[in-house]
C-alpha cells in the first residue's frame, strides 16, 4: 500500500512538473475564477471548492482557467503559479 502511494505521488509530481514546463505562459488565461476583479488565492480556492462539490458557480467558464473544456485541479494550480510568478 505504501508503495502504491509513493508511486502515485511520483506520477502526480511528474505530471505537474511537465505541465509547469509546458505552455502555461499564455496571457489568454482567465485567472480571475471567482470574478471579483482580483487574482489571488481565493480564485484557486474557489475552483477547488467547486471541485469538492460545495457549490455551483454562476459561470463555470471562469473556473476553466486554461480553457481546455475541463475544470480540474490543474486550473487551481495554474492560478497559484500565476500568483507566485512561476510563469
Amino acid at each position: 500500500m505504501k508503495l502504491k502511494r509513493k508511486l502515485a505521488s511520483f506520477v502526480v509530481a511528474g505530471i505537474m512538473a511537465v505541465m509547469s514546463c509546458s505552455a502555461l505562459t499564455s496571457s489568454a488565461y482567465n485567472y480571475d475564477a471567482n470574478g471579483d476583479g482580483d487574482v489571488n488565492m481565493s480564485d484557486a480556492v474557489y475552483i477547488l471548492q467547486y471541485l469538492c462539490g460545495n457549490f455551483e458557480p454562476a459561470d463555470l467558464n471562469k473556473c476553466d482557467v486554461d480553457g481546455n473544456g475541463v475544470i480540474s485541479p490543474m486550473d487551481a494550480y495554474i492560478v497559484q503559479g500565476h500568483i507566485i510568478n512561476l510563469w
